[in-house]
């Protein structure tokens, strides 16, 4: 291994990680898409040394990760839904792909969207013009590329199709993917790079004209078609209270500790509650530490950090002391310097039962064993994928 495939080697696998981590599910798409090319890439050139190597990549990338999407597959049974959205309900019809419509509406089941759903003139002439001309053409050099681009195009469109759900619903999780017409991000991709080479090979087919007239075309189209786009459908103003009643109930100072009925009323759709909580506030507290009743009178509260608090207490009588943070595993407490039970209450908050004597308690919160777990298979996997990447000696050209 020379020095440069080694540097592509590290920048692949360190692309292929992070987009691992910069979406929920969008990385399965992307590395499905790219499997397909490097596997018509592979037939092309016959041999399937770079697909190997990409699965490689995928397989080394998806175990550094694994401290991220373990714990999310297996915690998300404690939440109180999985998404609002059944991907069944939206799937765009065929004459909303194609009529050019723009909205600022929400998507909807039906063909009443209020948002657009189209491919794209433009986009749709570059895929005509690519499947009329580059057969006629006969390219050689980016047939791969070519053929990749017209399969994975297809292939989106099918999936925004109501009748691939029955594949849809092979793949676990498949809910969670939402909204098939997501895929219009990569027909978008797609069309593009097929215009591209179009284009180019216009040009090495020495028609300089109709090469510059097809950029232009491509490029003025664009514009023009899509000039109307880029306005706002009202503009109304909304105060940072109006916001802060709907998410942080608490931030309003006239509000004082009293929840207010746009945060009573709002659903968390991206920001998902544990499924023991039986119903909002009517009421925040004034502290961290409160106690039911008056048995217990809290005389020092400090935090060290978010998830690490200590408090001060005298018991008069055994009692309750409720710690206003929402109950999820991995937190802890500790009374008198000794690990204590904790509970929930029915907004979440963690409560513990105090006896007397009992002075001092903290409260943390700290990785599970199972999150632990993952933790390891991440470091092993990074370490060991550096170490095949730096300890490989590199290969001596052969004398001719």
């Amino acid at each position: 291994m020379n020095d440069r495939n080694r540097k592509w080697l590290l920048f692949s696998g360190l692309t292929t990680f992070f987009t691992i981590l910069s979406h929920n599910y969008l990385w399965v798409l992307v590395f499905g898409f790219c499997g397909l090319y490097f596997l018509l890439r592979s037939i092309f050139e016959k041999s399937y040394l770079s697909f190997r190597i990409f699965v490689i990549i995928c397989l080394f990338a998806v175990a550094a990760s694994t401290y991220w999407w373990l714990p999310a597959i297996y915690e998300q049974k404690l939440l109180i839904t999985q998404t609002p959205f059944p991907l069944v309900d939206h799937f765009p019809f065929i004459k909303q792909l194609l009529i050019p419509f723009w909205g600022y509406g929400a998507s909807v089941w039906g063909p009443y969207d209020g948002m657009s759903f189209q491919l794209g003139v433009v986009n749709i002439i570059a895929v005509i013009l690519a499947l009329i001309l580059i057969p006629i053409l006969k390219i050689k050099k980016l047939l791969p590329i070519y053929i990749w681009s017209i399969i994975s195009f297809f292939i989106c469109l099918f999936f925004m199709n109501s009748r691939s759900y029955f594949i849809w619903k092979i793949v676990p999780f498949y809910n969670l993917f939402q909204f098939p017409w997501r895929l219009l991000g990569f027909t978008g991709f797609f069309s593009s790079l097929l215009a591209v080479i179009t284009v180019d090979k216009l040009f090495d087919i020495n028609k300089k004209r109709l090469g510059e007239f097809s950029v232009l075309f491509f490029i003025v189209s664009s514009i023009v078609l899509t000039f109307n786009y880029f306005k706002p459908s009202q503009i109304f103003f909304k105060s940072d209270a109006d916001y802060l009643r709907r998410m942080f109930a608490n931030q309003v100072p006239e509000d004082g500790n009293l929840v207010s009925e746009e945060y009573k009323n709002y659903s968390e759709d991206y920001l998902l509650l544990p499924k023991w909580i039986t119903g909002k506030p009517d009421a925040l507290p004034i502290y961290k530490f409160e106690s039911i009743g008056n048995d217990i009178k809290i005389l020092n509260i400090k935090k060290t950090s978010e998830v690490f608090w200590e408090a001060d207490v005298v018991v008069i009588n055994p009692a309750k002391l409720e710690f206003y943070s929402l109950y999820f595993p991995g937190w802890r407490a500790m009374v008198n310097g000794k690990e204590a039970a904790i509970s929930y209450g029915k907004s979440g908050q963690i409560e513990l039962n105090l006896n007397i004597g009992d002075t001092k308690v903290l409260l943390y919160w700290m990785e599970t064993n199972f999150r632990k777990v993952a933790d390891i298979i991440s470091v092993i996997s990074i370490i060991s994928g550096a170490f095949l990447i730096f300890m490989i000696k590199p290969t001596k050209k052969r004398k001719e």
